[in-house]
């Protein structure tokens, strides 16, 4: 009887471990023979609470957030130039209020609102795609500030906050960018990390020209402070 079990249940670890493996495949870097191992990995998800500090306008007329930026330490906060940013490049459609709150395919997954898995949602309002990407945005600074061993300025962490917020924390924190940012080496961060040709511009294994120009974006907010904004004045 227990060797009838284990035969059952083999098949199903075996359609999970392909299930984990293309879930890596979305947002990371291209892989070459000697990391294919390591970017078969499953990502991990990253983990949302609610922030306490996040309230509503009283306007009834528009589901807006209301939030006090924080640019450093343990109560960061995204300002609002990061948020267009992120607004304006997953789905600025929806920021202007010209298309409804709905799901789409993404590499992996199925997504809702700005960028984010749809499984997240329970009363599908616009106010919560927001709510729910800024839970985001703060679990991508967590992630920041547990691998990050060296000083940041309130551009260079923003530019890094969009960046793990689109690829996941396991890609980066695994990443040759990390490593070479950690060990001071900024032009072959820059290079890992936001190149055409060699940061994180691939998912399903090729190039996709969607993240090579969000990864020109985060290099401009990173050197320049410059953030792109397709949001109505």
């Amino acid at each position: 009887m227990r060797i009838k079990i284990i035969s059952f249940m083999t098949p199903l670890y075996v359609v999970g471990f392909f299930v984990l493996t293309w879930a890596v495949w979305a947002h990371t870097t291209c892989p070459d023979s000697a990391e294919a191992t390591v970017l078969e990995k499953a990502r991990v998800d990253l983990k949302f609470k609610q922030p306490d500090d996040v309230v509503k306008e009283k306007p009834a007329d528009k589901d807006v957030l209301k939030y006090t930026s924080i640019y450093s330490g343990e109560h960061w906060r995204p300002d609002a130039k990061l948020t267009a940013f992120v607004k304006s490049i997953e789905n600025h459609p929806l920021a202007n209020g010209k298309t409804k709150l709905v799901k789409y395919k993404d590499f992996g997954y199925i997504a809702k609102g700005y960028g984010t898995r749809a499984k997240h949602f329970k009363k599908n309002t616009v106010e919560e795609a927001e709510r729910i990407m800024i839970d985001h945005l703060l679990a991508s600074n967590k992630v920041v500030d547990r691998h990050v061993k060296v000083d940041l300025t309130h551009h260079q962490r923003n530019a890094l906050v969009s960046l793990v917020y689109n690829i996941g924390p396991f890609a980066f924190s695994t990443s040759k960018a990390l490593k070479a940012l950690n060990n001071g080496d900024i032009r072959s961060f820059k290079i890992h990390a936001f190149d055409p040709k060699h940061g994180f511009v691939c998912a399903g294994g090729r190039h996709n020209k969607g993240l090579m120009v969000r990864r020109a974006h985060e290099l401009n907010i990173w050197e320049k402070g410059s953030y792109y904004s397709q949001l109505d004045s």
